[in-house]
Order: C-alpha cells, then structure tokens, then sequence
C-alpha cells in the first residue's frame, strides 16, 4: 500500500462567509434584514458544528498502463510524468444528514442553505489542499468526472484501490459515487513542466462548481473565470 497522508484542517478555514453563501443561493430582494439572511446567518452557525474537514493523499508511481484509465487527451500528459497524488477529501457525513432531515420536515430553505454551505465546504478544502500541495508539486490538476468522456469514473475506482479512504470515512458505490457525499477527489500529475498549480479543464466543467480559491478571486475582482 502506498504510504498516505492525512490533512485536518480547523473548519474555519473552510467555511464559507455570508457573502459567498449569499452569492449561491442566490438574490432576494429584501435587505439584509429579511428572513432568508437570517436563515443564511444561523445556518453558518450550525454548519460549524457539524462539518468535519479531513483529507487523506499518496503520492503514487504510475507506469504507461497506468495512463489509460485517463481520457486520451490526458492520457498523453500522464504517460509524461513518473509519478501522481491522489486526493479524497470531505466534511463528513453530519451536515447532509441534518440537510436531509431538514427536507423531511418541510423546512425546504434551511434544508436547501445547509446543502449549498456543505458544496462549498467541500469546494474550499480540496482548493486548499491542491493550494498545499502545489507549494511542493509542479502539477496539472485533474478529476474524476470533470471530462464528459470519464462516464464510468473509473479512474475514481482506481484511486480508491491505492487510497485507504475508508480511513476518513469515505467509500465507494457500485457506480464508483462517494458516500459522503460531500467529498471530492482529484489528481495532481507530477512533473508535467507546468509551474505551479494548472487546471486540465475549464471552470465550466469542474467538480468544485466554480467555488476554488482562484475562481472566487476571479469573481470578487470582477473578471470572468475560465
């Protein structure tokens, strides 16, 4: 087994601001002051207890079969390099079990906000990890289901063969769906010439649906992301 890594970062460090969950759970008229920030406030507050972030890594020696479980354009980078990371991070399984029984209750906005507070958790911890790791790795970033042609995710099955996951708490399904699910992974490809952290794909496509340190960045600036 490879030899694996884990990060536990403090769920501050995570956690969205209201500006941000504000921005993804879209407008409203009303101020401020009006029943659905109140909502987007308190459940910040509840979120903070119940999301657990950890991450567990490997850095791993990949040979030129390797490369074919990557979609071809891809392939042709991985067969470049000696060596990947592999990542799975999440915040645990308490928040989407409270969004849930929020929805089975009826209280579809609390339910709704916690969700997208948990997105955005889950976001943030892999932009912060893969922002870890670049400080060490050259690497072009990638993930499992990011390319429409990855239907299978199968690349996501082999990761898990060579990543204990199930140490965090993660596993997969039958169709190779994490459980939580307010996990993501991802592949960092070693040695590609790139400097510093590169993305594969465009925003558009990616598994952290806009919400990386970078894209935000973009955004508040006022440019357009990728």
């Amino acid at each position: 087994m490879n030899h694996f890594n884990v990060i536990q970062p403090e769920v501050s460090q995570i956690l969205p601001d209201l500006r941000t969950l504000s921005r993804a759970t879209g407008r409203f008229r009303k101020g401020p002051g009006s029943s659905i920030q109140l909502a987007r406030e308190t459940t910040l507050v509840e979120a903070s207890t119940l999301i657990k972030p950890v991450a567990i890594w490997a850095k791993i020696e990949i040979s030129q079969n390797d490369s074919s479980i990557f979609p071809v354009w891809l392939a042709k980078k991985a067969s470049r390099v000696e060596s990947i990371a592999g990542i799975v991070c999440t915040i645990g399984d308490q928040l989407e079990n409270m969004s849930r029984k929020y929805f089975s209750m009826g209280q579809n906005t609390r339910g709704y906000i916690l969700d997208q507070v948990g997105s955005l958790a889950v976001a943030r911890l892999a932009s912060q990890v893969a922002e870890q790791l670049r400080r060490e790795l050259n690497a072009l970033y990638w993930a499992p289901g990011d390319d429409t042609t990855d239907v299978t995710l199968s690349a996501q099955r082999w990761l898990f063969d060579l990543i204990p996951a199930q140490k965090i708490g993660v596993r997969l399904t039958g169709q190779n769906v994490m459980v939580p699910v307010k996990s993501l992974s991802f592949f960092l490809l070693i040695r590609t010439g790139q400097a510093g952290l590169k993305c594969a794909i465009p925003c558009q496509r990616c598994i952290w649906n806009g919400a990386c340190d970078q894209r935000m960045q973009k955004t508040s600036s006022g440019n357009s992301a990728a």
